[in-house]
């Protein structure tokens, strides 16, 4: 079984906010670097996945962007393949050119267009999720099981070179289903599969994904947000109200039912709540009953009386 790997967080969180960020705002190019340098690394993920689907183990379930806390101390998983025999830290890297990991100093140094870039260890990184993930483990009751790590390197054409003499646990993601056959056979077999599944549900209930403001993070003025309906057809800002439907001004789509993808910007920009003179304000709608309405059609749960109600979606 495999987790269904959502898109990250600061993903949504960047692509909502290119949005609504004027096309000369200062910080947009560097904005924009950041969004296609996750992007980049979402799509690594998703190769992976790719790969773990030609594993005919049925025994198997793989977890993905998994952060655990271990006394105040938070890591972060791509890919955990949890198996009756072991457990498989996948830490995922989508990195074009020449790598070279220089075990010596603890580097790892990317060579692309004939230009050096330094960046950091991801071997100290496994490293460090085996150590808490091991612990995590003993502190929720559940079995030591051993515990491989490896550096998966998700783009085919990235040439790998190491100082080390001897293997080290960094593959191409063509090389992921060998892995877990390897490990199936290294590992002998177990009589009960319950564990996996437990822990599964128990990481599950413990994940805690890093949610930021957006806004605080990258020092983004609120006030330097284009407001308004943003069309769902081609985003464009802001959607012009023609009787009980909306219209945009440069596609010419036609609907009532816009709502929705300005509200995930909000959420994402601002967080889950909101009142309705905020929604007034970031939808440019003028009329408090209209607000109202989209209010009870969205939120789950509201708190307050009258004009000091505050709405969470």
């Amino acid at each position: 079984m495999t987790k269904k790997r959502e898109a990250p967080y600061k993903l949504l969180q960047l692509e909502a906010l290119l949005k609504r960020l004027p096309a000369n705002h200062p910080k947009r190019p560097f904005l924009e670097q950041e969004y296609h340098k996750r992007l980049a690394g979402y799509r690594g993920e998703q190769e992976i996945d790719f790969y773990l689907n030609y594993v005919s183990d049925h025994h198997i379930t793989c977890l993905n962007n998994i952060r655990l806390n271990y006394d105040s101390q938070y890591f972060q998983i791509d890919t955990l393949v949890i198996s009756p025999q072991y457990l498989l830290i996948l830490e995922i890297k989508n990195i074009t050119g020449t790598i070279y990991f220089d075990e010596q100093f603890g580097q790892l140094i990317r060579i692309y267009e004939g230009k050096q870039e330094g960046m950091r260890d991801p071997i100290f990184q496994v490293q460090r999720q085996k150590n808490l993930l091991l612990k995590w483990l003993k502190k929720n009751h559940f079995p030591l099981w051993p515990i491989e790590a490896f550096i998966v390197i998700s783009n085919p054409s990235t040439i790998i070179k190491t100082s080390n003499t001897q293997p080290l646990h960094i593959v191409h993601v063509t090389k992921i289903p060998e892995i877990i056959h390897h490990l199936n056979k290294k590992y002998p077999p177990v009589k009960t599969l319950t564990p996996v599944a437990e822990l599964a549900d128990k990481i599950a209930e413990m994940n805690q994904p890093l949610v930021t403001d957006i806004l605080d993070e990258y020092a983004i003025d609120p006030g330097h947000l284009i407001k308004g309906v943003r069309c769902p057809n081609c985003d464009f800002i802001p959607m012009k109200k023609i009787w009980k439907k909306w219209q945009c001004t440069k596609c010419h789509f036609i609907s009532q039912h816009v709502y929705e993808t300005s509200l995930d910007d909000y959420k994402l920009i601002f967080g889950n709540k909101i009142t309705n003179r905020g929604l007034r304000d970031f939808l440019k709608i003028r009329s408090r009953s209209t607000a109202w309405y989209i209010l009870q059609k969205f939120v789950t749960e509201k708190k307050g009386t009258n004009r000091k109600m505050d709405y969470f979606f």
